[in-house]
């Protein structure tokens, strides 16, 4: 019989089996899921959230659209074209879809 720890240790693998082949670590998976969960955010707003300066966030944001997880569209506001709207592809909001089921067995234990 499997003990939570164990179901724990296999949810965690099975989420690395699943952003591997993706080339998505930890980090780039929390940033991905910020995204998704808040479309239309900004790299300040993720910085912010993240408690890090933009430099990171700018390199992480380009490392996910190189991998076609995100996209960026410029703000409505034609004014400032420094402001930049981060979205999440189909194939991000799948990835993160997919990882948010083995988080929940994580925390239900099946």
């Amino acid at each position: 019989m499997k003990t939570q720890q164990n179901l724990s240790d296999n949810s965690m693998v099975a989420l690395y089996k699943l952003l591997r082949p993706h080339h998505v670590s930890f980090s780039l998976f929390v940033i991905l899921d910020y995204i998704e969960k808040n479309r239309g955010c900004t790299i300040s707003d993720i910085a912010d959230a993240m408690d890090v300066s933009r430099t990171p966030i700018h390199n992480h944001l380009t490392t996910l659209r190189r991998l076609s997880l995100i996209e960026t569209y410029t703000a409505e506001d034609l004014t400032d074209f420094r402001r930049v709207r981060v979205f999440p592809t189909l194939k991000g909001f799948l990835l993160v879809q997919n990882a948010h089921r083995i988080l929940e067995r994580m925390g239900t234990g099946t």
